[in-house]
This record gives structure tokens, C-alpha cells and sequence, in this order.
């Protein structure tokens, strides 16, 4: 029995499948679809005594429950105890189950830091943009709508922007040392800023097909 799993899932762009289990003895699994890095994720939670703390808190009450959500809005799923509460991600929460919450969501964030089968993002300052595995184990991309946008922010706004799509590349089981240069869009960077990168794709979680965004950014 998982002391706590947690999951945030929104189908609205972009999607979101962001999952996470952690056992009593510290163990953790966890998927992330979003960020600069994606995939799947293996480690031990940083802080086991404070979840620890935070499940028996989080017993002394009841779950929240969010009556529904705004348009667009992702759902948080956490559950403890044969309890689980529904709330709005990333929004603020009182009670009991606060401390939970807010430790569910931060173990999230740290597991990118111990990667299974996961790719990142690697973005250069002459705008070159390639894919990274990172991890021991396999995962399956599929590639045939892969698409990569680039957009350069200087002084707080949009100042130019490119996107490319249908590279025709199809299903890739990328392992240890796999890496794929994209074809990246020109965008104009004279003046420098910060150039921002995003490659969208599917990725294959054991049969399921899960959209995934990576991230990248670089300063010119």
C-alpha cells in the first residue's frame, strides 16, 4: 500500500498527466508530461518524515473537494489513508490536508532530478534545439507530429517567433546516449534576450500515449 500518491491532469493545452506514488519506506515513481525534462522518474522522497507528518495531519480531517473547476483549469488528485481530495491545481489550500499538498507537489518537482527513461531539452545560444535521453531505461517516442516552437522575449515581451512542424519522423525508442537534433524554426534573435524553445510530441507510458511538452531556454 503507497503511503501517498498524487496526479495532476488537465486535457486543455497543454495537457498535463503528472503523476506520483511514494511507499512507506521512501520510494518514489513518477511521470512528468510537462517541463524541461519528461518521461519517467525512480528516486526517494526528500522528505519522508514530513510526509509522513503530513498523512496523519491530513487523516485528522476531511479531503477537499472542488465543486468544479474553471474553464481550462487542472485537476489535483490526493490520495492517503483510503481518502482523496479533489482540488484546483496549483491553487492555494487550508486545513489538514495543506502541508500534504504542498509536500506532493514539491517531491513532484524534485523527482526530475532522478531520471528513469526521460528526454530533456538542450538549447544552445545559436538557437540550436535537440533532444536528450536521460535515464537507464528505454522510452518510446512517437515523433510523427513533432512539432518545435521558438519564441525570443527581450525586456518582458514577444519579440519574434517561428514554428515548425512535420518533421516525418515516426516511432523512436531512444535508451542510454540517444540524442536527435531538431530542425529548429529561424527566428530573428539580433538584440538578444531570452529565446525559449518548445518541443511537442507523444510519448508511450507502458501503452498509454501521453502528449508531452519539453521546454528549453537559453540567454543571447
Amino acid at each position: 500500500m503507497t503511503l501517498v500518491t498524487y496526479s495532476r491532469l488537465a486535457d486543455s493545452p497543454p495537457p498535463e498527466r503528472e503523476l506520483l506514488e511514494v511507499e512507506p519506506d521512501g520510494r518514489a515513481r513518477a511521470w512528468r508530461s510537462n517541463g524541461t525534462v519528461i518521461g519517467r522518474f525512480g528516486g526517494t522522497a526528500g522528505d519522508l518524515a514530513g510526509l509522513r507528518a503530513a498523512v496523519e495531519e491530513a487523516a485528522a480531517g476531511e479531503p477537499p473537494a472542488v465543486a468544479a473547476l474553471p474553464p481550462g483549469a487542472a485537476l489535483e488528485i490526493v490520495e492517503t489513508g483510503g481518502q482523496t481530495a479533489r482540488l484546483e491545481a496549483r491553487a492555494p489550500v487550508d486545513g489538514p490536508w495543506a502541508g500534504l499538498v504542498e509536500l506532493c507537489r514539491r517531491e513532484l518537482d524534485a523527482q526530475i532530478d532522478a531520471p528513469l527513461a526521460a528526454i530533456a531539452g538542450v538549447l544552445g545560444t545559436d538557437g540550436g534545439f535537440r533532444l536528450e535521453h536521460r535515464g537507464s531505461e528505454s522510452l518510446s517516442l512517437e515523433l510523427g507530429a513533432l512539432a518545435v516552437e521558438m519564441v525570443l522575449w527581450r525586456d518582458g515581451a514577444e519579440a519574434a517567433r517561428g514554428r515548425v512542424t512535420g518533421a516525418g519522423f515516426g516511432r523512436v525508442d531512444a535508451g542510454p546516449g540517444w540524442t536527435m537534433q531538431l530542425a529548429a524554426p529561424a527566428v530573428d534573435a539580433w538584440g538578444g534576450g531570452t529565446l525559449v524553445a518548445v518541443a511537442s510530441f507523444v510519448a508511450d507510458d507502458a501503452g498509454i500515449y501521453v502528449p508531452v511538452a519539453i521546454t528549453a531556454r537559453v540567454s543571447i
